[in-house]
């Protein structure tokens, strides 16, 4: 019997976070539908070119329910970022590529000694005996030439036909007793990389690569100023190499691209 005047009630579903039970099972699906079959297939990097590190990157749940054995591998992630040689060896000994990034050393100096044609640089004796041990291909990564190196990555992609992983990895510096420094230019130089790759479409990024991403994304216009102005662009132009701090600082100024061959950074 109905009250005059009373609408009979009704069953309020559920929500969670202002969602239906059955819409975040529907997504949920559909999350999984797209890791079962988007992710892993070599084609992937070109179906979302134009990308950007500003939006959020895609973590689809399918793809990270197996923990690595090392939490601090990023293995489950195409594209890595971290520091120095400790990072070799966390992130990149089962990475296709590895690209050392330094805005203003060894790196930077290669790309420029390679544009002037001047003999090719080499890297420290113990660095490179490191990466020859493991079996990727070295690039040398730079703010002058970042575009150019997530070009020949994604070429790379294409040539072995499958998913290639790609650790980056910034040199830092060191403070007079010898401790890790971790510096702006390589921070924004390796961002500057990684943006470039997620531009690609290849942006499976872990979060330390996309935080770095996102740095360089956010700073972007200040990125040759602030290079230009950092503590170790202030001692080396200091000691005269001003006009090398301003050449390392430009952004996207070649196209070449360098490999680590026997030591030595070679145009390829």
């Amino acid at each position: 019997m109905r009250l005059a005047g009373r609408r009979p009630s009704r069953p309020t579903p559920t929500r969670w976070l202002g969602t239906t039970r059955a819409t975040v099972a529907r997504t949920d699906l559909a999350r999984t539908d797209l890791a079962r079959t988007d992710l892993g297939r070599p084609d992937r990097g070109r179906a979302r070119r134009g990308a950007s590190c500003a939006a959020p990157p895609r973590y689809p749940g399918a793809v990270n329910t197996a923990l690595p054995v090392d939490p601090f591998s990023q293995s489950t992630y195409q594209v890595r970022f971290e520091w120095g040689t400790p990072g070799i060896d966390a992130v990149g000994t089962d990475a296709h590529i590895i690209v050392l990034v330094d805005g203003l050393g060894v790196a930077s100096n290669a790309v420029l000694a390679a544009e002037d044609g001047a003999e090719p640089v080499a890297v420290d004796a113990a660095l490179a005996a490191r990466l020859a041990s493991i079996d990727a291909v070295v690039l040398a990564g730079s703010l002058r030439n970042r575009s150019a190196v997530a070009k020949r990555v994604l070429e790379i992609q294409e040539e072995r036909q499958g998913r290639t992983m790609v650790s980056i990895i910034a040199a830092g510096g060191t403070w007079a007793d010898g401790s890790a420094r971790f510096t702006v230019e390589d921070h924004l130089a390796a961002g500057a990389i990684i943006d470039a790759l997620v531009e690609l479409g290849i942006d499976h990024t872990s979060p330390e690569a996309a935080v770095a991403c996102a740095a360089f994304g956010g700073l972007k216009n200040a990125s040759t100023h602030l290079v230009s102005a950092s503590g170790s662009a202030r001692a080396l132009a200091a000691s005269g190499d001003r006009d090398r701090v301003k050449s390392a600082a430009k952004r996207d100024a070649t196209d070449l691209v360098l490999e680590l061959r026997d030591g030595v950074f070679v145009t390829v």
